[in-house]
């Protein structure tokens, strides 16, 4: 992992835990969508990217009741673009509303208990 990627991870996990801190009280599940695309103008496989989804799958793992679900199970083709919007950076409506779902169901799976 380069030292952007760990600078991100760490700056991740104070963000969390500052938020958390700012909270009373300080228990706040976080669901982490991990990052499937963020430069527009490049190949997607470019920046660092598995890096950068290694630290947010990482800090899922070391800090309690933080869960990552990965965007990259999306409905999305990066070949044909189905499931991304026009600007080749975001996801479309159907994709968000899928996300959204899932986004749901991942919280009643976790934290269903809290409600």
């Amino acid at each position: 992992m380069n030292d952007t990627a760990i600078r991100y991870k760490d700056n991740l996990k104070k963000f969390f835990t500052d938020i958390r801190d700012d909270i009373k009280p300080r228990y706040l599940p976080i669901i982490v969508v991990k990052i499937a695309l963020y430069d527009f103008f490049r190949p997607h496989d470019t920046h660092n990217l598995p890096a950068v989804r290694e630290a947010q799958e990482a800090v899922s793992k070391e800090l309690p009741d933080v869960v990552a679900i990965d965007s990259l199970k999306l409905p999305i083709n990066y070949t044909t673009n189905e499931g991304i919007n026009l600007d080749h950076g975001h996801f479309n409506t159907t994709t968000e509303i899928t996300l959204g779902k899932w986004l749901a169901e991942t919280y009643l799976s976790h934290f269903g208990q809290l409600l």
